[in-house]
């Protein structure tokens, strides 16, 4: 728990769920949107905590604002409507079969103007891919300055300890946000201050 007085986490998870933070991977939102828009359905691939919940967010926000009608669903209980996208978090958790009858069900609706699938997963899920996310220094970066934009006291960490930290925890961007957290979180404590204070009294 944060100390008395202390600002509320920059890390917390209101300010780093999928989509609070802007898209800074490789490609473009709107060439993601592109890709989808010309193969009627496709997978956003990539391993765990490299952005994947984040680029849907923003794809499916960029679809919206674009007029496009999606129907986001964490399970695929859905019936696709013509000129609809069924926007997909975590393809690899709904059975195989299953997922190939509703990218059929899509499909068959793909002559209508917007209709389509957007899945992501950690693996294949035999849809075209429109998009594969990873993390490297530079976007663990550039995400981290994003998330502390509303903190202009606090500075990142330097390169080495984001690599490092990277390593750790095996290119999982998210687990490095769980550790900024922390980090976070224990400089705040009222134990820390009290021990500041009786340092600084010496």
């Amino acid at each position: 728990m944060l100390g008395t007085g202390a600002p509320s986490n920059p890390f917390s998870t209101a300010n780093v769920r999928p989509g609070a933070v802007r898209w800074v991977g490789g490609d473009s939102v709107a060439m993601v949107a592109a890709r989808l828009e010309a193969a009627g359905a496709g997978q956003i691939v990539g391993a765990h905590g490299t952005g994947k919940s984040t680029l849907l967010a923003h794809l499916v926000r960029h679809l919206r604002a674009s007029g496009r009608e999606v129907l986001v669903t964490r399970d695929g209980k859905v019936q696709p409507r013509p000129g609809v996208i069924v926007a997909l978090d975590g393809g690899e958790s709904m059975p195989r079969a299953s997922l190939r009858a509703l990218a059929r069900r899509a499909a068959s609706r793909a002559s209508v103007v917007g209709s389509g699938i957007v899945a992501t997963a950690h693996c294949d899920l035999g849809l075209p891919t429109i998009a594969r996310t990873s993390v490297d220094v530079a976007i663990a970066r550039a995400v981290v300055r994003e998330v502390l934009a509303r903190w202009p006291s606090l500075s990142p960490p330097p390169d080495d300890d984001l690599a490092a930290s990277l390593s750790r925890h095996g290119g999982d961007l998210r687990l490095v946000l769980f550790e900024l957290y922390d980090r976070h979180e224990r400089r705040a404590s009222p134990l820390t201050v009290t021990s500041t204070i009786l340092d600084s009294s010496k």
